[in-house]
């Protein structure tokens, strides 16, 4: 089993990238929650394949403030 775990984000300008740990063929979707604990959150960009043993996806910042999850899809 592997742990998801974001290994890096970066910014520049309004978007934020994102790199994380994956397994080949399993799907992603980087989301967004104004607060927490939190119930609904946001999908950011559509739904990622990985094709590696790491994937990065980028984000549109917003100035609201908030956090940032990987999820991954059944």
């Amino acid at each position: 089993t592997l742990s998801l775990v974001i290994q890096t984000v970066s910014g520049a300008g309004s978007a934020l990238t994102f790199t994380w740990n994956t397994l080949p063929d399993q799907r992603y979707q980087v989301q967004f929650s104004s607060r927490l604990p939190a119930t609904n959150w946001t999908a950011l960009g559509g739904i990622l394949t990985a094709t590696n043993t790491t994937t990065s996806a980028t984000a549109t910042r917003t100035n609201a403030q908030g956090y940032y999850r990987i999820h991954l899809l059944p």
